[in-house]
């Protein structure tokens, strides 16, 4: 079981982004784009709550960038 590893510099930042519920630009590579607040983030996914009260759980894999509104 791959565990998170809190001492690499992107994983303390979305930590950061969790802690401040920090309203995000999240930009998918089917073109997708978002705006939500990061809830919780494990190895593989990253859950994201919309401002319209959507949970939505995304993998990893599918991010092309995320980054802070205002």
């Amino acid at each position: 079981m791959a565990l998170l590893d809190t001492s690499l510099p992107n994983v303390r930042l979305l930590q950061q982004y969790i802690r401040e519920q920090v309203l995000l630009e999240v930009k998918l590579s089917s073109g997708d784009v978002w705006q939500a607040r990061l809830a919780w983030q494990d190895p593989d996914c990253l859950c994201l709550k919309t401002q319209q009260g959507e949970t939505i759980i995304l993998w990893r894999s599918a991010l092309v960038f995320l980054r802070p509104l205002s």
